[in-house]
């Protein structure tokens, strides 16, 4: 089980952890990693949508114009820089997680751009998604890997 260090992504793992029994919890390796940390909002952190509009007030025609992918919030990150961690987490972490059951608990934007990586998606397509049904909290998506490395989406419950 990696998660991001957060403390919400701490709490989830730990009610997650609730599920197995106590023999069952001692074999299971816990670990944080940085990379799954959530998408920095930047200079809008903690500020209500209404509260970021009326703050920076071009910024809904910057993410029209530059599209959800690649737009990045005042002093924040965009989710292609997320989705650069999420390939950077995959890349360090793939020979350690390969042939094993692995749970990541990470956050709503870093579980997304794993998704593109695993999955295939272009930025366009997260634009897409992105616009079709906005991302709920406690998402979980579970894949079965082929030979090949090649991930198959076998569930997937949005929140």
């Amino acid at each position: 089980m990696i998660d991001s260090g957060y403390a919400r992504t701490r709490d989830t793992a730990d009610l997650l952890l609730q599920a197995w029994t106590d023999d069952e919890r001692r074999t299971i390796d816990r670990r944080t990693n940085d990379l799954l940390r959530e998408r920095d909002a930047g200079d809008a952190v903690n500020m209500t949508e209404a509260e970021a509009a009326a703050a920076f007030p071009w910024l809904q025609q910057y993410w029209q114009e530059t599209g959800r992918f690649r737009a990045t919030p005042p002093g924040g990150e965009s989710l292609a820089d997320v989705a650069e961690r999420a390939r950077a987490f995959l890349d360090s972490e793939w020979s350690a997680l390969a042939n094993r059951r692995v749970l990541l608990v990470t956050h709503v934007g870093t579980g997304q751009m794993l998704r593109l990586h695993l999955e295939g998606w272009s930025p366009d397509e997260v634009d897409e998604r992105l616009s079709a049904s906005p991302i709920g909290n406690c998402g979980v998506v579970a894949y079965d890997f082929e030979p090949d490395g090649t991930a198959r989406p076998i569930a997937t419950v949005d929140g």
